[in-house]
């Protein structure tokens, strides 16, 4: 039986990006930072994508364990409480748009059911309405195939945002984070949108080494 100290390991076996939460193994310097500035002040990530964590992910995405769900958004939720920023209590808690193919083939987005969990435990409120997807390509459809260089190009144009978001405070929601490329491009929508603040928060983070 898998317990949390299991899930956590690897994530503390290496020092991580202070900004994007990336485990280099022991770099020097953080090469996601390094080939893209993200528009985003902080991501906290519960876990590395890595043997057991990815389990739980791919039994919660691909066999509706939402149990699972709940698991991880406590996770997420004990990794924030160390660096709870002052404004959260005025927080709003967005979740990545899944694409209409994920939807169609899942029947739910993941990333709100991490959002929902984490209110539970930390509060804030769950915005649904605030970031959309734009236009699908078929890079779009198809990032899990693609380079690292293709995954910041494609995921460029995904998300559109109507509202006027001035001087709010924004944590973006996700269940596994790669390159940044998805939340860098949601972040920068939302500061065009007036954000005062953009953070993300994430079950698990790939490795460095792992792509």
């Amino acid at each position: 039986m898998l317990c949390r100290q299991d899930v956590l390991a690897s994530r503390l076996a290496f020092p991580c990006c202070e900004r994007c939460g990336l485990c280099p193994a022991q770099a020097s310097d953080c090469p996601d930072c390094i080939a893209l500035v993200p528009a985003f002040e902080k991501v906290i990530a519960a876990c590395d994508y890595a043997f057991p964590a990815d389990q739980l992910i791919r039994q919660f995405k691909q066999q509706h364990r939402f149990q699972h769900s709940r698991a991880l958004a406590a996770l997420i939720a004990q990794s924030l409480q160390g660096a709870m920023p002052e404004w959260w209590g005025q927080a709003w808690l967005v979740p990545i748009p899944a694409s209409r193919q994920a939807l169609l083939r899942r029947g739910f987005n993941p990333a709100v059911e991490l959002a929902r969990g984490v209110q539970v435990h930390l509060g804030a409120r769950v915005r649904t309405d605030i970031l959309l997807r734009s236009r699908e390509t078929g890079a779009e459809r198809v990032q899990k195939r693609l380079q690292r260089s293709q995954r910041l190009q494609a995921a460029g144009q995904a998300f559109v945002c109507r509202q006027n978001l001035a001087q709010a405070h924004i944590v973006l929601v996700d269940d596994v984070m790669t390159t940044g490329a998805t939340l860098h491009a949601a972040a920068s929508v939302l500061r065009q949108a007036g954000a005062k603040t953009v953070w993300g928060v994430v079950a698990a983070r790939t490795p460095y080494h792992v792509r």
